[in-house]
């Protein structure tokens, strides 16, 4: 079953700063969809949750960024928590039915420039292995699409609005309809393919240490890195894939800021080529080419922190982090102590089925846990010494019998 995350402001009340929607109606902005490969695991679903905010230059707890509030934010960060329920479940079937499919067809979305205003409010970011949910949903939503009347032609022009990033992953996804960018570090053991060794001589031959080939409605941005199979890699502070990624997540979100507000506005693998050639160059220092890439972003008049409001909510979210880790403290002892409890009572069950009363309140008496009838006898023998007793007088009646 898929739960759907969306990523606030954290409080006291939320320290982990996320809130789960539960349908389509809530997600009146457009959005991020951020899909991890561990999307079982609540800290990896909220880790690039968080990452997708920080490729867009909003505040986070890693990075100041261009400082933008969360909260008022015109585009909205969201993830998925999945977890199976039936064997025929499918994560990707799942997020098309209850979220995909009913957003292109929301305010009269079976009209063709209606559906396509509609899509250009869905933009992914996936890592690794969660590429391949990307590739089944986008597989599925055409049928979807298909089912209700849209022909070949019109549902391609649909699901070229939708964007993708994915990052860090072997997926091939030169044949999808979405408008696409893949990054890749080729010195990542984990996601080599047939075309690693070609990506090498490219760079080799032009001297390069980044460049870009398109391929139908996909990019593919690969390049010299650390190797480190860790989305956090792509956004370190002196990553050369770091302005390139951003740029192209902000376009694809800015796009989609636009069209809420200037119908029409669409995307296109050549645009994505024309970001990359732009920030991509080995002229200058990522953390310069990154400087340039902010001066150029804008998402309408949302607001910023101030440098002092951005102290203060530093200083609130690193209270709010030292809170959420003793409140899952607090809750890992819960639990262990409803275990430890079930454990006893499930004892003291078992010490009163197969002991006899005597011994029964022999040993919780003794133990403090049990009140003893008034007038019981403590001095009696236990089950121990009357089975001694016994076990002693078969002993006793074998060896008689000998003679």
């Amino acid at each position: 079953m898929i739960h759907l995350y969306k990523k606030v402001e954290k409080t006291r009340e939320n320290p982990f700063g996320v809130i789960e929607i539960t349908k389509p109606e809530e997600l009146t902005k457009p959005f991020l969809l951020c899909i991890s490969a561990q999307d079982s695991v609540d800290k990896s679903v909220y880790g690039i949750i968080k990452e997708g905010a920080q490729a867009a230059r909003v505040y986070t707890t890693e990075e100041d960024a261009l400082g933008y509030k969360i909260d008022e934010f015109p585009i909205d960060f969201l993830g998925i928590d999945y977890k199976k329920e039936k064997e025929e479940d499918e994560k990707y079937k799942e997020l098309v039915d209850q979220y995909i499919f009913p957003i292109i067809l929301s305010n009269g979305g079976r009209n063709i420039d209606i559906a396509i205003r509609n899509a250009r409010k869905i933009n992914v970011m996936t890592y690794c292995d969660g590429t391949k949910v990307f590739v089944e949903m986008e597989k599925y939503l055409k049928q979807r699409l298909s089912s209700i009347g849209y022909s070949e032609e019109d549902i391609k022009r649909i699901v070229s609005n939708i964007s993708l990033v994915a990052i860090g992953t072997m997926v091939d996804t030169s044949e999808l309809d979405s408008t696409t960018v893949r990054f890749i570090d080729i010195n990542d053991d984990e996601i080599m393919d047939e075309n690693t060794d070609r990506y090498h001589e490219v760079l080799d031959e032009k001297e390069y240490n980044s460049y870009f080939e398109k391929k139908n409605n996909s990019t593919t941005f690969f390049f010299r890195g650390t190797g480190e199979h860790r989305l956090k890699e792509y956004l370190e502070g002196e990553s050369s894939v770091k302005p390139v990624l951003c740029s192209i997540v902000a376009y694809f979100l800015q796009k989609s800021y636009k069209n809420t507000i200037e119908p029409g506005v669409t995307i296109s693998p050549e645009e994505v080529v024309g970001e990359m050639d732009k920030y991509s160059s080995d002229l200058f220092k990522p953390e310069k080419m990154l400087e340039l890439v902010e001066s150029r972003i804008s998402y309408g008049d949302a607001p910023k922190y101030t440098e002092s409001e951005l102290k203060l909510r530093k200083d609130l979210d690193t209270s709010l982090r030292e809170l959420a880790i003793t409140k899952s403290e607090l809750e890992r002892k819960t639990k262990e102590k409803d275990v430890f409890e079930s454990k006893v009572r499930g004892l003291v069950e078992q010490i009163r089925e197969c002991s006899s009363e005597t011994t029964f309140y022999q040993i919780m008496g003794n133990l403090k846990m049990w009140n003893t009838p008034a007038g019981f006898n403590s001095d009696q023998p236990t089950d121990k010494e009357i089975r001694a007793a016994y076990e002693e007088m078969i002993k006793q009646e074998k060896s008689v019998s000998k003679f």
